[in-house]
């Protein structure tokens, strides 16, 4: 009786569970190719790559690193863009140890932080973000005076610079396609580190200038009910070269997500917020697909 009631729960609880749980749940609801897998890191830092070059956790990215050059058929020079469905999911983690990954092979590597609305990773290189992507597109810098050195060979940071009160119209004029222009005769390598793809239109203007799209979904966080919208938007062909990436990824308690022998972790921490993520990420869509 007791493993009558135990099984019952289960079975409740996995069917009105609207989060991810591992890969079966993200190939039964989207045909996106999965690119990689990323285990929960414990450290206390993200760059993982850098810091600890010898762990799972790199070691992951760079599996992902060599499914990315499948995927973009062995070109010399390319742009990723990394985006999501809301915050928290491990966007801009994912984005500079992947940058990370090719800096290590010698390519020179810029990170484009285009998220102008909740700037973040400057934080994470220990930079600041008096002055940025946004300063450029207004006019008021050069590239030069927005590029950052981070330390680390191979690879730099533009930040986003000032909030401004418009980024959208901003990313849509032609300082934008000039900026663009710019990096990719400059550098081999573009990762660019979009706001949540479900939230705002940034990241979808931002794939006009990408040859390679990754969407990150993070295990307990991304809800099933989100990663069916990006399935429609990948039918649609409104994102090309467009993949999965499963984020923060260990296994269930409950004994019902896949086991990919990734016994190491990712702590994401606290992330940050855009208003009513559930009510704006509704509004979007429905405009997109009305």
């Amino acid at each position: 009786m007791a493993l009558a009631v135990a099984s019952f729960v289960i079975f409740l609880l996995q069917y009105f569970d609207d989060k991810i749980r591992g890969q079966n749940d993200v190939e039964a609801i989207t045909e996106i190719p999965t690119l990689g897998l990323i285990g929960h890191n414990q450290e206390d830092h993200d760059l993982v790559l850098i810091k600890d070059p010898k762990s799972v956790v790199s070691e992951s990215f760079r599996s992902l690193r060599t499914s990315l050059t499948y995927l973009l058929e062995g070109k010399d020079k390319f742009c990723v863009l990394v985006t999501s469905s809301i915050s928290q999911e491990g966007k801009t983690f994912c984005t500079m140890n992947l940058a990370s990954a090719f800096a290590i092979l010698g390519k020179k590597t810029v990170i484009l932080g285009a998220d102008m609305r909740k700037p973040k990773i400057f934080e994470d290189f220990g930079l600041k973000n008096d002055i940025g992507m946004s300063n450029y597109l207004i006019n008021q810098a050069t590239l030069s005076e927005i590029i950052q050195p981070t330390g680390h060979e191979n690879i730099v940071l533009i930040s986003a610079g000032p909030i401004p009160p418009n980024p959208s119209e901003l990313i849509g004029n032609e300082r934008m396609e000039q900026l663009m222009k710019e990096l990719k005769e400059e550098f081999d390598v573009v990762v660019i580190d979009t706001p949540p793809l479900c939230l705002v239109t940034d990241a979808l203007q931002l794939t006009e200038y990408s040859d390679a799209n990754i969407y990150i979904v993070r295990h307990n966080v991304t809800s099933k009910s989100q990663l069916k919208f990006i399935n429609e938007i990948y039918k649609e062909k409104k994102v090309p070269n467009l993949g999965i990436v499963v984020n923060d990824f260990k296994r269930s308690r409950l004994g019902y997500s896949y086991d990919y022998g990734y016994g190491y972790g990712y702590g994401y921490g606290t992330g940050y917020i855009y208003g009513n993520e559930s009510k704006r990420s509704k509004s979007f869509l429905s405009r997109l697909f009305s």
